[in-house]
């Protein structure tokens, strides 16, 4: 594909953002918000699918539009200008991003199409203190049970904070890390909601022996530690973007 034709389909989307945001209240549906769980609405997570962009970075195959990120940043910026407080980059990047980069193809044929959807919201729990600990130093345990997985640890800072179908988790398992999908109805997992002092919120994860299907596994040992790094790289840039976007509406 040209640059020419690049640039126009990155306009063209632009328009489109432009002109999908001039319907959202902005300041005002983000103040009616703050402070409410979970902090954003369905209905406005359904508007984001029904535009494609849910499923943005989602391979068509697996239902989704099968864009890159210049694309994806055209949507990551133009929604934040609004400060639409819907979890774009937390869910259509970084969780969707993780579980793209697995080895797991039965259950990226699963879940990516719900994902694109709007159906479901995922996110990534991945830290468990403040402090910068290497990816690879975690503290959760998967150990196995037969022809499943049973999940022991804590996870920190995990967004968004409510009203999400599932979590990507990452494990250790034989001193290897692995990244496991767990719907959030699953059995002894419970989440504790915090609030933040920007007046959004985060949850700390409590996972006290949750039990999954070892086909819910996403990637383990080295395959999974480049799912989780690139995954979270992917979703920097996105928040790089989020930030230019605010921050150029607001000059």
């Amino acid at each position: 594909m040209s640059d020419a034709r690049i640039d126009d389909e990155l306009r063209l989307l632009a328009d489109s953002v432009a002109a999908f945001t001039r319907t959202d209240t902005g300041l005002a549906r983000m103040r009616k918000l703050r402070g409410a769980r979970p902090g954003f609405e369905r209905d406005g997570w359904l508007a984001l699918s029904r535009m494609g962009w849910t499923g943005i970075l989602i391979p068509e195959r697996f239902g989704g539009a099968g864009l890159g990120f210049a694309h994806t940043r055209v949507v990551a910026e133009g929604l934040a200008r609004v400060l639409a407080p819907e979890p774009f980059t937390a869910s259509a990047v970084l969780a969707t991003r993780a579980l793209i980069h697995g080895s797991n193809d039965e259950l990226k044929a699963r879940e990516l199409p719900r994902l694109a959807a709007g159906e479901t919201i995922a996110c990534l729990a991945w830290q468990e203190a403040p402090d910068d600990r290497p990816l690879s130093d975690i503290e959760t345990v998967a150990r196995s049970e037969g022809d499943a997985l049973v999940l022991t640890g804590t996870k920190r800072f995990v967004t968004p904070a409510d009203d999400v179908d599932a979590y990507v988790v990452s494990a250790r398992a034989h001193d290897r890390m692995l990244l496991a999908w767990v719907p959030s109805a699953a059995a002894r997992l419970s989440s504790e909601v915090q609030a933040r002092s920007d007046g959004s919120f985060c949850q700390s994860l409590r996972l006290d022996g949750v039990r999954i299907p070892a086909s819910s596994v996403i990637a383990s040992g080295e395959a999974a530690e480049t799912a989780l790094a690139r995954a979270i790289d992917e979703a920097n840039v996105m928040v790089s973007a989020e930030l230019f976007g605010i921050m150029d509406q607001a000059l």
